[in-house]
């Protein structure tokens, strides 16, 4: 009997986040299951299915921060960047969150609560004062544009 997989790997199809897990999972010979998401719905406007995505990303962002927390901040620390000791994790988690107000304006939709995930939000708001992360950022109005371009095209599909 073939074994279960306990790995599921849920990707976007053009995720380069996606296909990096894809990859190592292989190249390691774990078994995984490959599950394809879509975000299609999130972006539709007055969705009922909207609500409850939103609660299943603010369950895994709490998941998320909890293992953050025991493994990064075992003190209980609060989150503090070193404008020169920029981590590997401060850089991809600026670069994978950075854009998350504008996501939020154009859904309409809080992803990141200061109330419900705080060590998630200071972690994102703590790069605003590093120099060299303010100079790389997107402007918000950009960033905005790109979100209400996928947001049409996605509700003409």
């Amino acid at each position: 009997m073939a074994e279960e997989s306990k790995v599921v790997l849920h990707s976007f199809f053009a995720s380069p986040y996606a296909k990096r897990v894809e990859l190592a999972l292989k190249i390691k010979g774990i078994p995984f299951k490959y599950t394809l998401q879509t975000v299609s719905k999130l972006y539709e406007p007055n969705n009922e299915g909207q609500e409850k995505i939103v609660e299943e990303v603010h369950e895994k962002l709490k998941i998320l921060e909890d293992g953050v927390k025991k493994f990064y901040f075992p003190e209980g620390s609060p989150v503090h960047i070193d404008a020169e000791k920029l981590g590997i994790l401060d850089i991809m988690v600026f670069a994978t969150f950075g854009g998350y107000k504008a996501q939020e304006q154009v859904l309409g939709v809080k992803i990141i609560d200061a109330e419900q995930t705080p060590l998630i939000f200071s972690w994102l708001q703590a790069p605003n004062e590093v120099p060299v992360i303010k100079e790389s950022a997107v402007p918000h109005d950009h960033l905005v544009g790109l979100r209400q371009f996928l947001t049409q095209s996605a509700g003409s599909q």
